[in-house]
């Protein structure tokens, strides 16, 4: 499946992870595990720097929902995904 997205330029996959700076397209694959054969995409807006944001900062979510009343865009509470995660 990975490679029939890659070819498909969506995303790039490489020996060492996910470039995620790579390809084209709305959405990129952000981390594999083979021994399961799935894979998480998302959305290219979540590479910030070469480095995916996957995972949710919650303390930030709820500070943000305490103090916003307008909508709140996932980028402002998006946090680093762990390196084990990648």
């Amino acid at each position: 499946l990975c490679d029939a997205i890659a070819e498909r330029e969506v995303a790039t996959a490489t020996a060492s992870g996910v470039e995620c700076g790579s390809g084209q397209g709305t959405y990129a694959i952000a981390s594999e595990h083979a021994h399961s054969n799935s894979v998480l995409l998302a959305r290219r807006e979540f590479c910030v720097d070469g480095v995916w944001h996957t995972w949710i900062d919650y303390e930030r979510f709820a500070d943000l929902c305490a103090q916003k009343t307008e909508r709140i865009s996932a980028t402002e509470y998006m946090a680093q995904t762990p390196e084990w995660a990648r």
